[in-house]
């Protein structure tokens, strides 16, 4: 039988009844001494000492909001799931903000696997990859994740051992974003349906992609609280979630990423339409466009070519 290695994050020695911590055990007798019946253990086998020795290092990079620290002035996106029993489909929602400010929101709704339903935590997966998505497509390379439930970063980090398919689909999607775009990611743990005002929203956003009843929380926040938004777009989307007809407590207002992400976007339909008419043009009518456009132009199609 192959060798295996056990690394104990945390655990409990029966004897001494000492926390035990970062620890490698070469045989499962031994860990299972130190693991069993302890409430919140943490341990993972391993086929080679070097990767035990990884997981250890690597720690489960779960922070937690109002006790860690973390960094408030890059992009905050909040995640959320939700399921509607009755048509067996699952939704997210997602809040990206920038000290305080919203600058996106997002939902959509799908059908679960029924093999494989997790309901909604599906959702919260499905968020978090659309969260690293929006910080890919805005070449954004630090951004904090926060959740309710922990294996948004448990799987994400290989903390926790797949072995669902929508487990090992999710931690190959989420590293494969992160390390392709030079993505660096803080998982932020939040307690659900504590009063937390993006997580409420982001749960209300999922609530409503796939039809279930809202709370009336992002009602109260509006009220209450208030929101700022960058964009016309996003008071409306707000206001239609939150079953609101107008409201000045939604307000307007600058920011200059979401001017530099507009001009961007901009920027690349410039380049997809010169790109469609190169490719609806005969080839001496291809070598005429070419010589007409400038060298950061003619940069900018083949790097959107390559990608």
């Amino acid at each position: 039988m192959p060798k295996k290695f056990y690394a104990v994050k945390y655990g409990i020695d029966p004897s001494t009844k000492n926390e035990v911590r970062d620890k490698i055990f070469e045989s499962w007798d031994k860990c299972s001494l130190v693991v069993k019946k302890v409430k919140g253990a943490k341990y993972k086998s391993f086929s080679t000492e070097k990767e035990a020795i990884e997981f250890l290092e690597l720690g489960d990079k779960l922070l937690k909001k109002g006790e860690d620290s973390f960094d408030e002035n890059i992009f905050h996106a909040y995640v959320d799931g939700s399921y509607l029993n009755t048509t067996k489909e699952f939704s997210y929602g997602i809040v990206i903000t920038l000290n305080g400010i919203v600058h996106y929101l997002d939902m959509g709704a799908f059908k679960s696997d029924e093999e494989n339903n997790v309901r909604q935590v599906a959702g919260e997966l499905m968020g978090a990859i659309k969260a690293i998505e929006f910080a890919k497509d805005n070449n954004i390379n630090d951004i904090a994740i926060f959740h309710d439930y922990v294996g948004v970063a448990y799987h994400a980090t290989g903390f926790w051992e797949r072995k669902e398919p929508s487990s090992i689909e999710y931690y190959e999607k989420m590293n494969n974003l992160m390390k392709e775009n030079y993505i660096n990611v803080s998982f932020v743990k939040v307690d659900s349906h504590t009063g937390d005002k993006f997580n409420e929203i982001a749960d209300e956003l999922a609530k409503h992609a796939v039809g279930n009843k809202s709370t009336g929380e992002l009602k109260k926040i509006i009220e209450k609280d208030g929101i700022d938004v960058v964009s016309e777009d996003l008071k409306l989307e707000l206001e239609k979630v939150a079953g609101l007809k107008r409201s000045n407590k939604i307000k307007l207002v600058n920011s200059n990423f979401s001017a530099d992400m507009n001009s961007a976007k901009a920027e690349k339909e410039s380049t997809n339409g010169l790109i469609d008419l190169l490719k609806s043009s005969k080839k001496n009518e291809i070598k005429h466009i070419l010589d007409t456009l400038e060298k950061n132009e003619l940069t900018k199609i083949i790097i959107e070519l390559l990608e």
